[in-house]
């Protein structure tokens, strides 16, 4: 059992893993920061496990816990909370190459970005990422412009078995924004309570040229949009 507080770098303010194969486990960061990116950690290299681990209080210009430049990063029972980036992510950014990875059975709590208040996945340029979001908690995240708990750009994605209360964006997307080219979409068993979108999409926002979206099995309740969509805008 490791504890990383007030440390600071470039890149992985608390930890630069450049090994494969390496699982992270019962840990604890607390205020550590990146004056790029990934505050508690960078993940550069493939096959990384982060399971167990409590952030809090982590910053970065990207990712303010864990920044993840790689194939195949497992990210399960975690604790995120008040974690912060300046850009993208305030808990966790994942770049267009993350693919085989997953994002599993972890609690985000008051993180902050401009986009994707707890995570960002992908990438505004080319390429194109898989990414399972799933038995996740979104409580309380907020954006200061697009998705206030979760920000999608040219990523193929699955959110199933979430929880989301209390998410905000001054933008769009109360709790989850969808924008450019991802093709693939599936939001299932989630709930969606008390999300707050600035102005289009209480809950849910996309713009892009998706060719499915699947919402399935999912509770919209209370959610506010300023202008349309007050639950889903599509």
């Amino acid at each position: 059992n490791l504890t990383f507080i007030n440390n600071t770098a470039k890149n992985g303010g608390g930890l630069y893993w450049d090994k494969k194969s390496v699982t992270i486990s019962n840990m604890v960061f607390i205020n550590n920061n990146a004056t790029e990116n990934g505050g508690a950690i960078y993940i550069p290299q493939d096959s990384a496990t982060v399971q167990l681990n409590n952030f809090t209080n982590n910053t970065a210009k990207n990712g303010g816990a864990i920044y993840v430049g790689a194939n195949s990063v497992t990210i399960t029972k975690n604790n995120f909370t008040n974690n912060t980036a300046k850009n993208s992510g305030g808990a966790i950014y994942t770049n267009s190459s993350f693919s085989g990875g997953k994002i599993t059975s972890s609690d985000f709590t008051q993180n902050h970005a401009d986009y994707g208040g707890a995570i960002y996945a992908g990438s505004a340029g080319s390429g194109t990422s898989y990414i399972p979001i799933t038995g996740c908690t979104f409580t309380k995240n907020m954006a200061t412009y697009d998705g206030g708990a979760i920000y999608v750009a040219n990523s193929y994605y699955d959110i199933k078995s979430c929880n989301f209360d209390g998410n905000n964006a001054s933008g769009n997307g109360g709790a989850v924004c969808v924008k450019y080219d991802v093709s693939t979409i599936t939001i299932k068993d989630s709930k969606f309570e008390n999300s707050y979108a600035g102005k289009d999409g209480g809950a849910v926002y996309h713009s892009g040229p998706s060719l499915t979206l699947t919402i399935d099995h999912d509770d919209f309740i209370n959610n506010t949009a300023r202008y349309n969509g007050g639950a889903i805008l599509y």
